[in-house]
């Protein structure tokens, strides 16, 4: 990536690890948007969901919505001495292969990767993994998220299914209201020349920003580009049509 940055503005997520990216951009000429760092942690989940996980074999499918929901899901798996092993009785559905490799990671197989996540993408590909009707009506799908977070899919699915069950695993925080509305206007504003993403976690920390909206809304008349191989597939998977560049 050897352009002239000079007098480009460049979105890039203000994350520790891409402190020496934001320099190199600075010395390429580039005006920087730091675009703020979400952070994420584990909460707790109550007596209620604490029993759903502890029952895994009441549901039939697993949905996992982003990588840090496999993170924390694994954390409380471990915390309450529950076997992981348990989850092969379950479908697994990824919303993503950056969240595929994550359970890959912990062992678990994901039968369902759909290639767009827009709720219509998603449930077709259940539909067609499925491919009864009946057993669709009759399907216990666990569904853990992050708190705040109200899923489109979540609803549509409660009136085609037989229950969905959601657990609040973490919270996202870190960035107030001010700052997200602030980023947002930026973004669809079109302030931004190009927007840089250098891994999967710039892509998910963005997800995170902009929920419940899509970042096709926001990123499809800005350039995007990514060096990371993960983060061009993401990024794909989101809707958007990113450009694979080469490293720094």
């Amino acid at each position: 990536m050897d352009a002239d940055f000079s007098g480009k503005v460049v979105g890039l997520v203000d994350a520790p690890a891409n402190a020496k990216h934001i320099a190199a951009f600075k010395q390429k000429g580039a005006d920087i948007l730091r675009i703020p760092y979400v952070s994420t942690g584990p909460i707790e989940i109550g007596n209620v969901a604490e029993t759903a996980i502890a029952n895994l074999e009441e549901f039939d499918w697993i949905f996992f919505p982003d990588i840090y929901t496999v993170d924390i899901f694994f954390q409380l798996l471990k915390h309450s001495k529950i076997d992981p092993y348990k989850l092969d009785e379950l479908s697994v559905c990824a919303f993503g292969e950056a969240v595929a490799d994550r359970l890959r990671f912990v062992q678990v197989h994901s039968d369902l990767i759909p290639a767009r996540l827009d709720v219509e993408s998603l449930f077709k590909a259940v539909q067609d993994y499925v491919s009864d009707p009946v057993r669709i009506r009759a399907l216990r799908i666990l569904f853990p998220k992050a708190k705040q977070s109200e899923y489109e899919i979540v609803n549509y699915l409660r009136g085609v299914v037989k229950q969905v069950f959601e657990i609040g695993v973490y919270s996202s925080g870190g960035v107030s209201e001010i700052e997200r509305t602030k980023v947002k206007t930026l973004i669809n504003s079109g302030a931004i020349d190009e927007f840089v993403f250098f891994n999967v976690d710039d892509v998910q920390r963005l997800l995170l920003l902009f929920f419940p909206e899509n970042l096709s809304h926001g990123l499809n008349a800005i350039r995007v580009t990514t060096v990371d191989a993960g983060a061009f597939q993401s990024l794909r998977e989101h809707g958007l049509k990113p450009q694979l560049l080469k490293p720094l």
